[in-house]
């Protein structure tokens, strides 16, 4: 039950420095852009309406984050979940509940 809470929890504290990263990258992005290419660039498609562009940045790097986390959590599952073992004659059918 708290496994899930603490995988939820790591994916959510995972997400706020991605979001860092990729504003920071979309900063720099239409800084240089501006400076070296044309002045256009600050109020241009890409500053107002390109943050799809580094959404999708923001997406490749958390899919591998994600990706680890399910397998971590598909693994910690196998690893709990045990059959019981029954000994012989303990199992009794319908026929012998008569």
């Amino acid at each position: 039950m708290f496994d899930n809470i603490i995988y939820d929890t790591l994916l959510v504290l995972s997400i706020v420095p991605i979001l860092i990263f990729k504003n920071g990258v979309r900063i720099v992005a239409v800084s240089l852009l501006s400076i070296y290419v044309n002045r256009s660039f600050l109020h241009g498609w890409l500053h107002t309406s390109g943050g799809i562009v580094f959404y999708f940045l923001g997406l490749v790097i958390l899919i591998p984050i994600v990706i680890a986390l399910r397998k971590s959590e598909s693994a910690n599952l196998a690893c709990d979940f045990q059959l019981p073992v029954l000994a012989p004659g303990s199992v009794r059918g319908k026929a012998d509940r008569a």
